[in-house]
């Protein structure tokens, strides 16, 4: 959450930063905490600390391309974080994304699940899958109930 003085009138946010009026100053700006850091990053020279609130903010942002940059260069974290961008691009149906970072950190099993749905058209059906792909269960049977497809919530259930 973005604390500002109460005396300062937002005009206008372009990436991240607030330009507000204020009647004592006129205009001036500020950064809103989710991408205090997303100007500051240093790359390679960056600490790891530095790596893991740029990644958290790009995460937060969607921004998928930044997150597998900053996952290319982290070492001690490349594992976790393109373990992180893989279940949040499945979570917004990023399926091409999520494959690469999913075989990125070399998970396999999860590459796979994702390849055998790319192709499903049926937006109930994908997103049931998803959240069986996830461990949601209940939510894909949900979903997968009221698709047209609704044989797949009890193969679900029989595969678990």
């Amino acid at each position: 959450m973005t604390y500002y003085d109460r005396d300062l009138k937002p005009i206008i946010l372009k990436g991240g930063f607030v330009y507000s009026h204020a009647r004592a100053d006129g205009v001036r700006g500020q950064y809103l905490s989710t991408h205090s850091y997303m100007s500051n990053w240093r790359g390679e020279s960056d600490t790891d600390e530095g790596h893991l609130r740029y990644f958290l903010q790009s995460l937060a942002l969607n921004r998928y391309t930044q997150c597998i940059e900053v996952a290319r260069t982290a070492k001690k974290f490349s594992i976790q974080f393109f373990e992180a961008l893989g279940k949040q691009c499945l979570r917004n149906i990023e399926l091409e994304t999520a494959a690469l970072a999913f075989q990125m950190c070399k998970n396999v099993g999860m590459v796979y699940s994702i390849k055998s749905i790319e192709h499903e058209t049926e937006k109930s059906v994908l997103i049931g899958h998803v959240n069986s792909i996830l461990f949601k269960h209940d939510d894909a049977q949900e979903v997968f109930m009221k698709s047209t497809k609704q044989k797949l919530a009890l193969d679900m259930r029989m595969d678990l």
